[in-house]
C-alpha cells in the first residue's frame, strides 16, 4: 500500500508538536510509527520556528525542551 503524504499548516503542526488531546496524541504516534508521512515547506518550517519563539506559545502549550528540539 501506498504511504499516504499528509501536508498540514502551522496551527496543526503546533498541536501534533505539543500534543494535549488524545486525538492529536494518536495523530503524532501514527506520523512516527509511518502511517502517513507529514509534507511540509522551508516556509511551513519558517514560520513555525518563528511561531514557537513568540513569549505566548510556550505559556500556552507548555513545551518541553525535548519537544522544542525534536521539532
Amino acid at each position: 500500500m501506498p504511504t499516504i503524504k499528509a501536508v498540514i499548516d502551522t496551527s496543526m503542526m503546533l498541536s501534533v508538536a505539543f500534543p494535549r488531546g488524545e486525538l492529536v496524541k494518536e495523530l503524532r504516534n501514527m506520523t512516527a510509527n509511518g502511517a502517513f508521512m507529514l509534507v511540509t515547506s522551508k516556509e511551513i518550517m519558517a514560520e513555525l520556528y518563528r511561531i514557537i519563539h513568540y513569549p505566548r506559545i510556550p505559556k500556552q502549550l507548555k513545551p518541553s525542551k525535548e519537544d522544542v528540539d525534536e521539532l
